[in-house]
């Protein structure tokens, strides 16, 4: 079984992980995906930068002791707005995903997610929304979040408790 599991990613958390990491086990491929809104110009990283994080994760994902079974990790992006928009379910089946993972880390989540996979299963009912909830330690752990966190004093001992480590170094130079 393939995967989808996309976001803004802006930038990508502990949160994030937690979700990858529970969905791992089920799948023989997941592509991480930026969906790109180019109304939301007020991202912090651009796509390009995103997708560096993501490969950093796919990397360190693969390369972990926590997958007993082979998987691949494919990272891509596609534009949910403007020329050549796509829906996510579109994009999956491009990519020969069966599955949309999603993160649900409250009720105001699953509200949201719920909808979104009722009307992703008709736009295309080939294309599965895989529900995966966040634990406790990460639960409010969110991409605006910690981009509310950068700037004070001492930010970067803030920040990194809820990013990726392997993607620390990177983020650092882009940030400062």
């Amino acid at each position: 079984m393939k995967a989808v599991y996309p976001g803004s990613f802006d930038p990508f958390t502990n949160g994030h992980l937690e979700i990858l990491n529970q969905a791992i086990p089920l799948f023989s491929k997941i592509t991480l995906a930026v969906a790109v809104n180019p109304e939301k110009p007020n991202s912090m990283f651009g796509l390009e930068d995103r997708l560096a994080f993501l490969r950093d994760i796919a990397s360190e994902a693969m390369h972990s002791e926590k997958i007993e079974q082979y998987i691949q990790i494919a990272v891509g992006s596609y534009p949910v707005k403007g020329p050549g928009a796509l829906y996510t379910v579109d994009y999956a089946e491009s990519v020969g995903a069966t599955h949309i993972i999603r993160g649900l880390r409250n009720g105001s989540d699953f509200e949201y997610e719920f909808a979104m996979a009722q009307i992703n299963k008709g736009l295309n009912p080939k294309i599965r929304t895989v529900f995966f909830m966040a634990d406790t330690d990460v639960s409010s752990v969110s991409s605006s979040m910690v981009r509310g966190l950068i700037g004070p004093q001492g930010w970067e001992n803030a920040v990194k408790e809820y990013i990726p480590m392997c993607m620390w170094e990177r983020f650092f130079k882009l940030v400062v």
